[in-house]
Parts: C-alpha cells; structure tokens; sequence
C-alpha cells in the first residue's frame, strides 16, 4: 500500500529534508521512495535517523543510509509517462553507482561518504523505481 507523502523534490543534484514524522506504534512503518527520472539513469542517495528509542530500522539501529544490504526496489512504470506510478511491492535488489562523493555526481552536502548512490538492479530501471526500507 502506498503510505502517506511526507516530502518530495524535483532536483537530483539539490539535498532535501523530510520534516519530522510520527510513526505508528506496533506496527511496521516503511520508507518508500519513488524516483521519477526525467532523462538520464534514475536514482538517489540519502541518510535517514529515527529519533524515538522505540523505533528502529530493520538493521537494528535508528540510523540508516542508502546501500546495498537494508534496501529492496523495483521498476514499476505502468503507463510509460514520467509521473507517480501506482504503488507495488518492491522484492528486487539494488544496484549501487558508488558512494556519495563519486563522479560524476559528486558530493552531496549532508549526506555520509559511506551511502550510495543506489537504483533497482534490474533490466527495466531505466528510467527509475521504487526502493523501500523498514
């Protein structure tokens, strides 16, 4: 089921933030991350922190960045346009083009050199899809 937006951009090379969210107790909350790309191979990179001590990742800590061992993606383009897509589970791997700092997308201010620049590993993820964590 697709969740609740709580922020989006439009700028691969501009860092953005997501406000401060609550989450829902006893149960599994889950990042998803659409990424619509406009051209070249989609993709992105980001550090994500829990700030309740009664939440924690699915790696067993409050803090969580993009790579290749705690993420799940797949394509899903279903009507060939680059907007939203309907929501589907994600059950594929992630391919990494390197970690944050690399050319040719450089350094993204904000973000640990330790996450990736991470999309689905998939035939079809040009031109992008879905990644989710929990």
């Amino acid at each position: 089921m697709l969740g609740t937006l709580i922020a989006s951009g439009n700028n691969w090379s501009t860092t953005f933030s997501i406000p401060g969210t609550a989450l829902t107790p006893g149960v599994t909350n889950y990042l998803q991350i659409e990424v619509i790309n406009y051209g070249m191979q989609g993709g992105f990179i980001g550090d994500f922190t829990l700030s309740d001590a009664g939440f924690h990742f699915a790696n067993g800590t409050q803090s969580l960045s993009t790579d290749t061992n705690n993420w799940v993606g797949i394509y899903n383009n279903s009507n060939s346009s680059v907007v939203a897509q309907p929501c589907v589970t994600a059950t594929g791997s992630i391919f990494s083009f390197g970690a944050n700092g690399l050319a040719p997308r450089g350094t993204r201010s904000g973000i640990s050199a330790g996450a990736n620049w991470v999309s689905p590993d998939d035939a079809n993820s040009l031109p992008g899809g879905i990644a989710c964590a929990n």
